[in-house]
């Protein structure tokens, strides 16, 4: 895998996790228990998240889950990779992905000041074609 298409890749991620920030939070009313209750009990929320992840049609699928406090954003490739090119992926995401770990803390922290609920944390995956993990990352 070309290094300028990961870069590219992990800048749509970015600007995936910001913009679900907003959507989730406009119009935020009430002080739900956990972040998966307040998602739940919206209907508009869930229908800007359901946008979201068919938005993101194209080499690679993105999926976003709400579980308890945890949001997790999902990255399946269609293609699969073999062992050796995963591996490789992995480091250059470890890499990557440590460069941005404060924009993720920061959609957490934002997430939690937003909607008054603490403990949330932000969860990113990249799957490879298969359904098997090449990288994931908690912040």
């Amino acid at each position: 895998m070309k290094k300028r298409n990961s870069k590219f890749f992990c800048t749509g991620l970015l600007l995936s996790l910001l913009m679900t920030v907003m959507l989730v939070f406009s119009g935020c009313g009430g002080e739900p228990e956990t972040l998966e209750d307040y998602v739940n009990s919206n209907e508009e929320v869930q229908e800007q998240i359901d946008s979201l992840t068919s938005a993101s049609a194209g080499g690679s699928g993105m999926t976003v889950e709400i579980n308890g406090n945890t949001v997790e954003y999902i990255y399946q490739y269609s293609q699969t990779f073999d062992e050796a090119t995963a591996e490789q992926m992995k480091a250059q995401f470890e890499s990557y992905m440590d460069s941005v770990s404060s924009t993720f803390t920061g959609i957490g922290d934002t997430l939690e000041e937003e909607s008054g609920i603490s403990g949330i944390t932000v969860k990113v995956s990249y799957l490879n074609g298969d359904g098997s993990e090449i990288y994931s990352a908690e912040y």
